[in-house]
């Protein structure tokens, strides 16, 4: 016999708002990024970040900001999948609970 709470108090309302939040978040974290990098690639296209320390400069702002947006974004997606899959365990369990 598995043992466990007697009762798991979340509601489907709760967990919407949760993968509201994650994406409200990725949003959040996308704009914040894309404004800190922004000066840098509008300064290498217009020619005033020029030579070669520029160009190294611009390459690794690059690498780094697709690094984090796409990092993040697995984040998020890894706790979406989490979510999902308590809430596929709550629809589980409450016939048996009710």
């Amino acid at each position: 016999m598995l043992v466990g709470p007697d009762k798991i108090e979340i509601s489907d309302e709760q967990l919407n708002k949760l993968n509201d939040t994650y994406a409200e978040l990725l949003e959040e974290v996308t704009s914040i990024l894309t404004d800190f990098f922004t000066p840098f690639e509008l300064m290498k296209s217009e020619g005033i970040f020029t030579g070669e320390s520029a160009d190294a400069f611009a390459e690794s702002s690059a690498l780094i900001k697709e690094y984090l947006l796409t990092r993040f974004s697995l984040s998020l997606e890894e706790l979406q999948a989490a979510a999902a899959t308590f809430q596929q365990k709550i629809n589980e369990v409450e016939p048996f609970t009710g």
